[in-house]
């Protein structure tokens, strides 16, 4: 029989843990040794709240223009998650919306 005790966590602690990971850039091996809580159980939940974040719908965002210039040949980006894309000004630009799903999803 294990002498190891197990310590139950809520969503929300699992959900902290999984933000410092992706804040840090650890591995999950990595955030396992450091947490103690075993790879697998970081995986699954990983999955899980990944998975409930790709089916949750997306709302409508509005739009606002600003004074700030950026070069012609460019253009921004600011997605759901703060993040900042710079792209090329000239369309189409194919997979832009598998790249948006992708980088919001992480």
């Amino acid at each position: 029989m294990s002498s190891k005790k197990k310590v139950w966590r809520g969503r929300s602690e699992y959900e902290r843990l999984l933000a410092e990971r992706d804040r840090k850039g650890w591995t999950l091996a990595e955030l396992s040794r450091r947490s103690g809580v075993p790879e697998s159980t970081l995986q699954r939940w990983s999955r899980r709240l990944r998975s409930e974040r790709a089916h949750v719908a997306q709302p409508f965002v509005e739009v606002v223009a600003v004074e700030e210039a950026l070069p012609a040949d460019q253009v921004e980006v600011l997605l759901c998650s703060g993040r900042m894309l710079y792209l090329p000004a000239r369309r189409p630009f194919p997979g832009l919306a598998d790249l948006v799903t992708l980088l919001e999803s992480c």
